[in-house]
């Protein structure tokens, strides 16, 4: 049965305190619980194992590939914004992004970071509206 929560830390209280038995929540969060065992990643929901949790088997290795949803965090600008300002903009934040204790810090918090650019990112958000617009409508999913 899916039970709507008002965010992921009702949830993960509700996890942590025993009164559900199971959670889909972001990995970021649930790192570090993993390590200090309070609970078990059973599987990511990704289509490969995440270097943070390498003994998790991804949703995709475990024959559910249509389960696969991974997580995004991406900047975004006014839609009107001048274009050699939004290139400005990706470029700097590209730069900040390789710098190796950028990358580490995001890895070490359970981001699996991915160079893309503007227009990649605008075909991931569109590709993700409409697949899981499919599946809220094709199953009558709330929030």
């Amino acid at each position: 049965e899916h039970v709507p929560y008002r965010g992921a830390a009702p949830m993960r209280a509700d996890l942590l305190g025993g009164q559900i038995k199971i959670a889909i929540d972001a990995l970021p969060q649930n790192i570090a619980l993993q390590k200090q065992g309070r609970v078990k990643l059973l599987a990511v929901t990704s289509a490969r194992r995440v270097p943070q949790s390498p003994q998790t088997p991804s949703v995709a290795e475990l024959g559910f590939g249509q389960l696969v949803s991974e997580n995004y965090v991406g900047i975004s600008a006014p839609a009107g914004i001048a274009r050699e300002h939004a290139q400005r903009l990706t470029e700097a934040v590209r730069q900040v992004c390789r710098r190796p204790e950028v990358a580490q810090a995001l890895e070490a918090q359970g981001f699996v970071t991915q160079d893309m650019d503007a227009a990649g990112f605008t075909r991931l958000v569109a590709s993700q509206a409409s697949n899981w617009a499919a599946v809220a409508k094709r199953t009558s999913a709330s929030l």
